[in-house]
């Protein structure tokens, strides 16, 4: 679950498509005129060369590539501090058009580099992960425009229900895909259940 591996020899996978998440990220600036021909968008990540980047990564490839749109993989590490340090050093140094934030750690890191460079919400559009309350807060306060919702009880809930079945000797081949993209009208369900005591 979480990031496929089909060369495992896997009966099934819940998760996201990683590189369909690249194409949807990457359509919604382009349908949006977010982003334009010889535009560099600026991709922060944790680690790059994961699995995750780089099917994220070939992804927004197929999109971008054939507009002439360029994009800039940067390693922001897994310190939070040291995330907000580098993609705020980056936002300052490049004023890149657009943002595609390629984790969760680096989503939820776009209010405190905005507000450190002095970007006001909205003027730099952003689209990525948003399994954080941190990024679906950000949502709501327009500093990111749509994010990514990956359904994390059912991620977690539904490969033990499939190896139940497994187990007692069904059949279970088929992928389970969760996946949704959500901004500032649908945010609302999602915060919710970061608020649930």
């Amino acid at each position: 679950f979480n990031t496929d591996d089909p060369a495992t020899g896997r009966q099934a996978y819940v998760g996201a498509d990683l590189k369909e998440a690249g194409v949807i990220w990457a359509k919604y600036l382009v349908d949006h005129k977010m982003v334009k021909q010889g535009d560099k968008v600026f991709l922060p990540v944790e680690v790059p060369g994961t699995s995750y980047q780089q099917l994220e990564t070939e992804g927004i490839a197929s999109v971008f590539d054939p507009l002439g749109i360029k994009y800039d993989v940067v390693d922001c590490g897994t310190d939070p501090a040291g995330i907000i340090a580098k993609m705020t050093d980056y936002m300052v140094a490049n004023n890149p058009p657009a943002i595609i934030a390629l984790g969760d750690s680096v989503a939820a890191s776009v209010k405190r580099v905005f507000d450190g460079a002095g970007v006001p919400a909205g003027k730099i559009p952003v689209v990525g992960w948003g399994n954080s309350k941190e990024t679906a807060e950000a949502v709501k306060s327009g500093f990111v425009n749509a994010a990514a919702w990956q359904f994390p009880s059912a991620q977690g809930f539904m490969p033990v229900a499939l190896l139940g079945l497994a187990a007692s000797g069904e059949p279970i081949g088929y992928d389970i895909h969760t996946f949704s993209l959500y901004d500032a009208s649908s945010v609302e369900p999602i915060l919710k259940l970061y608020d649930t005591k």
